[in-house]
């Protein structure tokens, strides 16, 4: 949902770059960060995080169906099936 932790960091440093990509995986709960970058980054929206806003100028790419809690191990089983892996 991308209110705590690293997540807030990572985004804070990269979301203005428009180098960068966003990849949400799952439901993003209203009232989230996670689905203020989901809902307005496509548009060039901005975002609040920490109590500072923020431009949203990176790539934001929405996956849905699968689950966030998916243990390390169904993960990389997954990726490691992929035919065309991600760069």
């Amino acid at each position: 949902m991308c209110s705590g932790g690293r997540i807030v960091n990572h985004l804070e440093a990269m979301l203005g770059d428009p180098r960068h990509d966003v990849l949400l995986i799952g439901y993003q709960a209203a009232g989230t960060s996670g689905r203020d970058i989901q809902k307005y980054g496509p548009r060039g929206g901005r975002v609040d995080l920490d109590g500072q806003r923020y431009a949203i100028r990176a790539g934001i790419h929405t996956l849905g169906g699968y689950s966030a809690h998916a243990d390390q191990k169904n993960l990389l089983n997954f990726i490691g099936r992929m035919g065309n892996r991600p760069r």
